[in-house]
């Protein structure tokens, strides 16, 4: 009588084989992981922007969005705070700089538009990963940009600017 189920070599074959999938995929999982932060932290800074502008046509009066790190807050031309968010959820890695450099608050009045005077850029990238693909990296770092009319969008540094997702 013929009995059912995997020999020991089998089963030994296989969880070899499982491993040398798993080595060689490794690598491309820490490079995907490390660019979700880096999308993860980029959508929360226009998610907030976008709110910021939105309220403050909805107030008909000046809103402001602030960064503090990877953090940000929404507040009222009182100081009340209509939204925050943390920005260490799932980011830990990824890192903001601003241009102009220092900027760490954009208002916009009730009409919708940038009280800064020029073009505000958070570059988001994640160190821990590499350098940006634009560099020669393989991080896909992003760009949110702020208008001087208010409008607010994400864009990606290494694509021509004739690309409507670059910028």
């Amino acid at each position: 009588m013929r009995e059912k189920g995997f020999t020991l070599l089998e089963l030994m074959i296989g969880v070899a084989v499982i491993g040398i999938l798993l080595v060689l995929g490794l690598p491309s999982y820490r490079t995907w992981i490390q660019n979700t932060q880096i999308r993860t932290l980029s959508d929360s800074l226009l998610n907030g922007l976008q709110l910021a502008r939105a309220e403050a046509v909805k107030r008909n009066g000046a809103v402001t969005f602030t960064l503090n790190g990877s953090s940000w807050t929404v507040t009222d031309a009182g100081g009340t705070t209509i939204q925050s968010r943390s920005g260490t959820e799932g980011t830990t890695n990824a890192t903001i700089s601003a241009t102009p450099t220092g900027t760490t608050a954009v208002s916009f009045n009730g009409l919708g538009r940038s009280t800064a005077g020029s073009v505000v850029k958070f570059d988001v990238s994640n160190p821990t990963g590499g350098t940006c693909q634009a560099s020669g990296g393989t991080m896909r770092c992003l760009r949110v940009e702020v208008q001087i009319g208010g409008q607010v969008r994400m864009c990606d540094p290494k694509l021509a600017s004739t690309d409507p997702l670059g910028c």
